[in-house]
């Protein structure tokens, strides 16, 4: 036994209580130390951990939004402006944005962005200034924002420096995570002072110096008779406190006395709860942040992330064959726009469900965006591929008549095969696209497989739509003219105006072709303005030709026609030109009513009061063709040639077409026919009462 001499002269009960207590004193500073350490460090890395999930939670949010951008839904500056506010706050009128703190970063903690050269691109009160050379407050050798940037830049990194403490004259000690962002060239930081993580070290600091400051009172009180009972409690707290320090947060469950001791345990137990809570909200905001990062929450199903993450793994671990399946659904704008998007979002979540069912080990299914979803089969075999879909879509059609939804409901799909069509997944799934963006172009009905024809069809329109604004500036565009016949006095009534291309680099191309092209290069404005100013130009030589009264018609693009001054456009061309406006007839197709309807009744109410003329194009292929007919003061319908094609294979066309003549004439509409390539159906539209016919059968287009 380790004995002392200077306490040789002492009575044994007094020296007894004197080992007692510094037994206990030393027991007690051992744990109480040991315990503020750990909690320092935990919550010290706790706080570092936060940060760090944080710029990832932070960097999640901005690939959701460079996402939007790219699919057009917002531009890049609302894309970032909306990054700010969810990160920190919206900007008051001094420039200054208030932490709002949505993201949990300690008590003044904040984010950060800066750009590489150290402006700060998003800060609470720094905003657009260059803190390139800003230093550490206590070490001026040490360039903390180059450091924050050249470790974010590095695939990310923490940063330690010291700061003022706001709303005090102190320094305090801070740490930051840096990371770069590839999408928009930020380096993201979340940054926090360390006080705001470790307070509670401090607190348990003191709560164990006033539980010694007890044991030591009591000790001396105490008998040697509970020198044993103060043993087991003491070797309890080492124990659990070397697997503290392992990472095993247990607490001391069988000593239940009320002692001084018993605090002990009972102040170490609610430390060991206090750590291990907060080990657990860490793990809690690392599966949220999983989940985020690798689920759909709309549809249920997986993103694009985990879709993309599953195809790699499969095919490293050695997957012989699969598709890549994609699915868009068609008209989804439209079906929001006329049904509500809360209505669209149930839609979703029916889908979602059903694809669920359809989840195996190696199959999955993933939402990609809005309307796209992907499937990655290895249990079909490529003859099943039709079959299946078919089934899928009847239990979409069973499942959204649940929800009271009875319309018909397609999707344009298309899809690829591993690994006949690539090797890995960014080149498989491009492929996908590229069928999935011819299916879009044509039949819904139909399952598009990958073809390196499509891939070269895209290449040519790219080519085509490149081409475009020089076609448009060296006057390319030239406008042919179509007759618009009288049955009864077999004379040219009216000319369409048709716009024609021969592309000094490409040829002669189509308008099927060249007017979708002309939309995807954001040049339809341009282009419309153009056609018109030539057809304008044109008009008195047309007259010369046809004799006075000629009406001209002119095709206008959805596009177009909701540009916001298109109406004064319009006028403004007419009058410029002098051509009475009564001998213009602007053509609309039903494409344009899926917008708002009130605003297009406006805008043709302008028109018509200038004296232009409306006529509805293409009538019978859209939707609710009668209520825009009843809606809408046309002056003109122009019936689709499908229907005159029809004439001679369904005897049916023949009593609609006499339908349709009578509904225009209710309403004092003059009614053509488009199409007529023959004699016999010249007599069948005409014996259907229509009067005026436009087709090859009179003339075909041609220059004036």
């Amino acid at each position: 036994m380790l004995k002392f001499r200077f306490l040789g002269g002492v009575q044994l009960k007094n020296r007894l209580l004197i080992y007692m207590t510094g037994l206990i004193l030393m027991s007690c500073l051992s744990v109480g130390i040991t315990s503020y350490f750990i909690a320092k460090n935990a919550l010290d890395d706790k706080g570092e951990v936060i940060l760090k999930n944080g710029v990832e939670m932070a960097l999640i949010l901005i690939e959701s939004k460079n996402n939007a951008v790219e699919n057009g839904s917002i531009s890049l500056e609302e894309a970032q402006e909306q990054v700010k506010k969810s990160l920190i706050g919206s900007k008051n009128q001094n420039g200054v944005r208030a932490v709002q703190n949505n993201i949990d970063l300690g008590k003044n903690g904040y984010f950060i962005a800066y750009s590489k050269d150290g402006m700060e691109l998003m800060h609470p009160t720094l905003e657009n200034r260059n803190v390139w050379n800003s230093t550490d407050k206590s070490n001026n050798s040490f360039l903390l924002v180059q450091d924050q940037i050249s470790k974010g830049i590095a695939g990310g990194g923490y940063s330690y420096y010291t700061w003022d403490v706001p709303n005090s004259i102190d320094l305090g000690k801070k740490v930051s995570y840096s990371r770069w962002d590839e999408n928009w060239g930020w380096v993201v930081t979340a940054t926090s002072y360390m006080a705001d993580y470790n307070k509670g070290a401090i607190s348990i600091m003191v709560i164990m110096i006033f539980t010694t400051s007890v044991m030591l009172l009591i000790g001396i009180l105490i008998s040697i008779y509970y020198i044993r009972g103060v043993t087991k409690p003491l070797v309890k707290v080492v124990e659990n406190m070397k697997l503290a320090e392992k990472g095993i947060y247990s607490s001391i469950k069988d000593i239940n006395s009320e002692d001084e001791m018993g605090q002990l345990v009972l102040g170490f137990n609610e430390m060991v709860y206090s750590i291990d809570d907060a080990h657990q909200n860490l793990i809690r905001q690392k599966e949220k942040i999983r989940y985020l990062a690798y689920y759909d929450k709309l549809s249920g199903l997986y993103n694009r992330n985990k879709f993309k993450e599953h195809v790699d793994s499969r095919i490293k671990n050695g997957c012989s064959q699969a598709f890549i399946i994609l699915m868009d659904i068609k008209d989804f704008k439209s079906i929001n726009s006329i049904l509500g998007n809360e209505f669209g979002d149930q839609i979703i979540k029916v889908i979602g469900s059903v694809f669920q069912r359809l989840q195996t080990e190696n199959d999955l299914i993933a939402r990609l965006s809005g309307d796209e979803f992907a499937a990655w089969i290895e249990t079909w075999d490529e003859s099943q591929i039709t079959h299946k879909v078919d089934i899928l879509k009847e239990q979409f059609a069973e499942e959204l008549k649940k929800i009271g939804f009875n319309q018909k409901f397609y999707f344009h799909i298309s899809y690829c095969a591993y690994p006949e069509h690539g090797f890995d997944f960014e080149s498989c799934y491009k492929k996908a696209t590229v069928a999935l963006r011819i299916a879009k172009e044509n039949s819904h009905t139909i399952i598009y497989k990958f073809k390196q024809s499509m891939a070269e069809a895209l290449e040519y329109e790219a080519k085509i739509i490149n081409n475009i604004e020089a076609a448009i500036a060296d006057e390319e565009f030239k406008v042919y003219y179509q007759n618009k016949v009288s049955i009864k006095e077999n004379k040219v009534i009216g000319v369409e105006a048709l716009a024609r291309w021969n592309s000094k680099e490409l040829g002669f191309i189509s308008p099927v072709v060249f007017i979708p092209a002309v939309d995807k290069a954001n040049m339809t404005a341009r282009f419309s303005k153009m056609i018109i100013g030539k057809v304008l130009k044109d008009y008195p030589a047309l007259e010369e030709k046809f004799g006075q009264g000629l009406t001209v018609s002119i095709n206008i693009s959805p596009l177009f026609f909701f540009e916001k001054y298109f109406a004064n456009t319009i006028i403004t061309a007419v009058k410029n030109s002098g051509v009475n406006p009564n001998k213009i007839i602007l053509e609309i197709t039903e494409d344009i009513f899926i917008n708002d309807f009130k605003t297009i009744r406006k805008i043709i109410a302008v028109l018509k009061r200038f004296g232009i003329k409306i006529s509805l194009d293409d009538f019978g292929t859209g939707y609710s063709s009668l209520t825009y007919v009843k809606d809408i003061d046309f002056d003109e319908i122009k019936v689709d040639k499908t229907f005159i094609q029809g004439l001679s294979t369904d005897e049916r066309v023949f009593d609609l077409l006499k339908a349709i003549d009578h509904i225009a004439k209710a309403y004092n509409y003059s009614v053509v026919a488009e199409g007529v390539e023959t004699k016999e159906q010249l007599d069948m539209v005409a014996a259907a009462g229509f009067d005026i016919v436009q087709g090859f059968i009179y003339s075909k287009p041609e220059p004036i």
